[in-house]
């Protein structure tokens, strides 16, 4: 069987989300192969472990010893999941040692996250229109004159000092503001999803992120 072009990849509708964006371009998500999914999925939780639950020991009438965990860490990830008042009374009842459990707990889950879209933004994020390595020389010469005013009066921040010309004009000029990021951030969230997603649940993920 013949290998499948790059062409014939991004006429593939059922495989590419859409993302418009505030600066007129339109982001185009190229969805991962199960394979590529679980394999990224699976670095950043390495790279990112959630914390271990406390534990303490415990001498039984036998004189053998019992290890057990003194928090419930499924409990914490309910509350991470949770919303509204809801889940600020609960991280309110909480221990000290529970809640800064919970915050290690987001904090894992928003270096997961970060890492899942570097991958993205990296490898799997087209602008439409702007194909290959032609179409994005196109895009940076575009904006070589916002581009130099950054290198030159401003200072990128940390995560984009070491990023190529192509990466610094799509995620300061073509992804142009936060409403952009939680875009692609929603549209990579249903690129990595493993099950079917209705379009509803889509715009509803979207809206809860822009909120």
């Amino acid at each position: 069987m013949a290998r499948t072009t790059n062409k014939a990849r991004r006429n593939d509708k059922g495989s590419r989300i859409s993302v418009p964006l505030s600066s007129g371009y339109t982001a185009i998500i190229r969805r991962p192969s199960i394979g590529v999914i679980t394999a990224v999925q699976k670095k950043a939780e390495e790279l990112f472990p959630y914390p271990d639950p406390p534990t303490e020991q415990m001498e039984m009438v036998t004189g053998a010893e019992v290890t057990f965990t003194t928090v419930k860490m499924s409990r914490l990830h309910e509350i991470k999941g949770a919303g509204g008042q809801g889940q600020l009374e609960a991280i309110d009842a909480l221990s000290d040692t529970e809640r800064d459990l919970l915050r290690q707990i987001m904090v894992a889950d928003s270096e997961r996250m970060q890492y899942l879209m570097d991958f993205v933004f990296t490898r799997r994020l087209d602008i439409e229109g702007a194909y290959g390595d032609e179409g994005r020389a196109e895009l940076i010469e575009a904006f070589a004159e916002e581009l130099e005013e950054v290198r030159e009066f401003g200072t990128l921040p940390d995560d984009l000092k070491d990023l190529d010309d192509w990466q610094v004009v799509l995620r300061c000029f073509i992804v142009a503001d936060q409403m952009d990021y939680a875009s692609i951030m929603a549209g990579a969230m249903m690129a990595f999803d493993q099950s079917d997603i209705t379009p509803e649940e889509v715009r509803g993920r979207m809206q809860f992120l822009r909120s």
